[in-house]
């Protein structure tokens, strides 16, 4: 009988421990947002790069003489000195570009918009260039004419793309002081 009470023994405690409650466990934690992440290195070295490259030349028209203020050769220097200005700002803007790193997908969009830049700037430069030579042996009115062809073409520019419509360039250049005025 003492065996028969203890196999009976045996029975109820494993079927209590069978039929009992599975252990608690603990809730799962709730789930948090992941960190923010900080831009990657590489983007935002070319957004700092680009928006160095192009800011001087994004209000220069707005600083180049008048057509309409260009009445004698006494004023050809001024024309002369504001296009050698806008030269070496584009010479600068050029090299800037170019010196830029291809970026890859998902940002690899923004080699073209470099492209077009490139493409846009360098034209401009050879008209500056052409002016500048040209200059003092065209007088009065071709300065004006240079600076009102110059003022239109530099308003009329729209880009095929620009820089902040890049994927993650946005946030990059509203964080760069380089890029306040660059798109």
């Amino acid at each position: 009988m003492a065996r028969l009470a203890v196999a009976v023994i045996a029975a109820a405690c494993c079927t209590s421990v069978a039929c009992a409650s599975p252990a608690q466990a603990p809730p799962p934690a709730a789930p948090t947002s992941p960190p923010p992440t900080s831009p990657a290195p590489a983007l935002a070295d070319w957004a700092d790069g680009y928006c160095k490259a192009v800011k001087d030349l994004t209000t220069e028209v707005y600083t180049l003489p008048k057509p309409f203020d260009i009445k004698t050769a006494a004023d050809l220097p001024r024309v002369e000195t504001a296009l050698s200005t806008l030269d070496a700002k584009l010479s600068n803007a050029i090299t800037g570009l170019e010196n830029l790193p291809d970026l890859a997908p998902p940002a690899q969009e923004a080699n073209a918009v470099v492209s077009d830049r490139l493409a846009h700037y360098r034209d401009l430069r050879g008209q500056v260039v052409e002016y500048l030579v040209v200059l003092h042996r065209g007088g009065v009115d071709y300065a004006q004419s240079a600076l009102t062809v110059l003022g239109i073409d530099m308003v009329a520019y729209k880009p095929a793309a620009y820089a902040s419509d890049v994927p993650g360039m946005r946030e990059v250049m509203k964080a760069n002081d380089n890029c306040k005025l660059v798109s």
